[in-house]
């Protein structure tokens, strides 16, 4: 288990031992879950070599976001997922 910091705009630093252990890369892309549930939230690294949306099309999963919630870029994104799944 590690501690973490968050920072400014929500930003925190993932401990070096488990960015070795599961090869998180700068500018690597990580997906974002939240698990209500069990009160946490998940950090899944998407493999470098995989765009992202072959990587949902794969795990059969759009990630959840209410509109309000997100970005204009996350927006965009998720539209595009959504399309890509109809």
């Amino acid at each position: 288990m590690s501690l973490v910091t968050v920072y400014e705009k929500g930003k925190m630093v993932i401990p070096a031992r488990l960015r070795k252990k599961y090869r998180i890369k700068k500018g690597m892309k990580l997906l974002v879950e939240e698990d209500p549930l069990h009160n946490r939230i998940i950090l899944i690294p998407i493999p470098a070599d995989m765009d992202p949306l072959e990587y949902f099309a794969i795990k059969g999963k759009l990630p959840a976001a209410e509109p309000e919630e997100v970005s204009g870029e996350e927006e965009t994104q998720t539209n595009a997922l959504q399309r890509k799944r109809e």
